[in-house]
């Protein structure tokens, strides 16, 4: 009887150490491909990467613009930032840079990420391809910013899209105008921020197009 209950726990052992396993490499196929991680990175790239390790783990990028003070906006359209999948026109990464330091010294570092792709997702499977009300479930701190949604709207009063951020957590979703009137509707987001908590987001676009 003992002999059975020894080797009954050692089987039981040995799955658990298995199953422990399985679930490690999953979660860290996940990161490395696709996971959307607020306040930390998406997918390959994590806040605070230096360009270089960026380039290395990327690839060059399919567009690039640079301004004075060191900052630098790239984006992605397909390649190892996408695990190789072909996407639609449109479905991006875009990742903004800065030095590392105040002084504008350092190497240029990662400090926001924006995808328009669902390729990506969060751990609780949040994309673009969910609606309003279940964005808002799964980050009840979401807000919308003023500044940024007139930014995005082209500094015109008339808002075409939204842009509701999450200081706390540090996530941001861009939404065309409408979606908390109709909040059960999907197609209405079209793309996903990620900075670090307690900072600012900005709008992720040319730098010959901002004011």
């Amino acid at each position: 009887m003992l002999i059975t209950k020894v080797g009954f726990f050692k089987n039981v052992a040995v799955f658990l150490l298995w199953f422990v396993g399985m679930v490690s490499a999953l979660g860290q196929g996940a990161v490395g491909a696709a996971t959307i991680a607020p306040g930390q990175g998406i997918g390959r790239v994590l806040l605070g990467q230096r360009l270089d390790e960026v380039h290395a783990s990327l690839g060059a990028p399919k567009l690039s613009d640079a301004a004075m003070g060191g900052r630098l906006w790239e984006i992605w359209r397909s390649g190892s930032a996408f695990a190789g999948r072909r996407q639609n026109g449109s479905e991006e990464m875009e990742i903004y840079f800065t030095r590392e330091r105040p002084d504008l010294g350092g190497p240029s570092v990662v400090r926001q990420i924006r995808v328009s792709s669902p390729f990506f997702r969060t751990l609780s499977g949040i994309s673009i391809r969910n609606s309003f009300s279940e964005i808002i479930d799964s980050f009840p701190n979401l807000r919308v910013d003023e500044g940024l949604t007139y930014e995005l709207s082209g500094g015109r009063n008339e808002k075409e899209f939204e842009m509701f951020v999450d200081l706390t957590r540090g996530i941001a979703f861009e939404f065309r105008n409408g979606a908390s009137a109709d909040p059960t509707v999907s197609g209405y987001c079209r793309a996903i921020h990620v900075f670090r908590a307690g900072t600012d987001p900005r709008v992720m676009e040319s730098f010959d197009q901002q004011p």
